[in-house]
């Protein structure tokens, strides 16, 4: 081992990463490069983080097991810890640390509500006059009356469709699109009938809703970090839900992104900056400061800028494609967020030329039921190409051999002078890649194109 990397690891600080997707092996990858960082842990982590250097998975803990992660901490010397996922979250995970006085990056339970409340954010979203869709609220764990099917009715016929969306967390997968013109015949009678069954499975969990107009337009995604009072933007991205190409099928936690997105000019990000920072304010008020990543999901419309939701994490796959371009020291962004001082560090948000695109493979079934256990083929092809990264997202290490091991398998990024070319590269990638029953979309990225020039 050379002498400065043995002094790395031994004088340098320690990072844990909760979490075990396609996110997690990012912000891990990233977070090695630092020159303030030791060594990363990743509890649990997953078949890609297992093979890093300096890069070690903790198993046998839940990542809501607060007191056994705080022991971890404890034990291995943990400086910062950085939360993937939405649940630890919404669960309480930073109110602990924050109890003990320990650096862990993300939004408190209170604050992190702006995710797990689909009626909070909207809420907040009026009190600001922040534009987004139309919406009705089912609160208290209404039954299916008479007068919610007539709201939903009335969204559909003004609207051509309606969006029923789980008030509570669902993994990406809370939300279904009702649209009239999916059927040629009696579109308005089946779109009804299908918000009439999602609302109904909804409210037999004991949960409540939210019925939204539905809203025409194109999607991208916009994520940036605060400490509660500076809020500072990363490249936008554009997300891909459906399962199927031409965002058809059912939605998923994510089949692919790519970043930048040509559809966010300078006059939207300064919309969305302004929206941001009211956001913010808005919970300093309250007296819930909001701290970690913002993430804003936006369309435009024909009526301009809808805000969609808010997620109180990074965004999973566009992580996937938005660091890979970051140049900056991302320890750095991360620690600052959790000790109030962001703004002395904006010189290192630098960012490379050119664009990324990142690929789901999926399993087959998913995002319904599937398969584990299957064998990744051609990961050693790619292993040492140039300008692509492979990011495990369900996978597992067993032996000296990778295999399934969730519905998201893996995240193919390619990176390029332009979208076209990262396009290109990331699928040129996939193509070395197979495993049974191994699913895909072929269009990630193409909305892109049409912005080129």
């Amino acid at each position: 081992m050379q002498l400065k990397n043995w002094f790395k690891v031994i004088t340098l600080k320690n990072v844990l990463i909760i979490g075990s997707g396609g996110r997690e092996h990012a912000l891990a990858l990233k977070l090695q490069q630092s020159e303030s960082v030791g060594k990363v842990y990743c509890l649990p982590g997953n078949g890609g983080t297992a093979t890093m250097p300096y890069v070690e998975n903790i198993s046998g803990l839940a990542v809501t097991d607060f007191d056994g992660i705080l022991k971890i901490v404890d034990n291995y010397n943990i400086s910062l810890t950085v939360v993937g996922p939405e649940e630890p979250l919404a669960n309480g995970i930073v109110d602990k640390f924050n109890e003990k006085h320990l650096f862990c990056f993300g939004p408190t339970k209170a604050a992190a509500q702006l995710e797990s409340s689909k009626i909070f954010a909207k809420k907040l979203m009026h009190e600001l006059n922040i534009p987004c869709a139309r919406d009705y609220f089912v609160e208290n764990a209404e039954c299916l009356t008479e007068d919610l099917r007539d709201q939903i009715k009335g969204f559909v016929g003004i609207y051509g469709g309606v969006v029923i969306k789980d008030d509570a967390l669902a993994a990406g997968k809370g939300v279904t699109v009702c649209r009239a013109d999916d059927w040629p015949k009696l579109g308005q009678q089946r779109a009804t009938l299908k918000a009439f069954k999602a609302l109904e499975d909804i409210l037999v969990k004991d949960h409540n809703a939210v019925i939204e107009e539905l809203l025409v337009g194109e999607e991208f995604s916009y994520i940036g970090v605060t400490d509660g009072n500076s809020f500072i933007p990363f490249l936008p991205s554009q997300d891909h839900k459906p399962v199927n190409d031409g965002d058809k099928g059912p939605n998923t936690g994510g089949m692919g992104a790519y970043a930048p997105a040509p559809i966010v000019t300078y006059n939207t990000n300064v919309r969305i900056e302004i929206i941001a920072h009211r956001i913010i304010d808005a919970m300093k008020t309250k007296h819930i400061p909001y701290t970690g990543a913002l993430y804003l999901g936006c369309m435009i419309t024909k009526e301009g800028l809808k805000v969609l939701e808010f997620n109180c994490r990074f965004g999973d796959p566009e992580t996937q494609a938005i660091l890979p371009l970051f140049k900056g020291d991302l320890y750095s962004v991360l620690h600052a967020c959790t000790t109030g001082q962001l703004d002395k560090v904006e010189d290192k948000f630098t960012w490379n030329q050119g664009a990324a695109c990142c690929v789901v493979l999926a399993s087959k079934g998913y995002p319904g039921e599937y398969n584990r256990g299957f064998p990744i083929l051609g990961l050693d092809l790619i292993a040492e190409v140039q300008n692509v990264n492979v990011f495990h997202a369900g996978t597992n290490y067993e032996g000296k051999q990778v295999v399934t091991s969730g519905g998201r398998v893996l995240g193919v990024t390619g990176i390029g002078k332009d979208v076209h070319n990262a396009i290109l590269t990331a699928y040129s990638a996939v193509d070395h890649i197979s495993f049974e029953g191994m699913q895909y979309r072929k269009d990630i990225g193409q909305k892109a194109l049409k912005h080129r020039g």
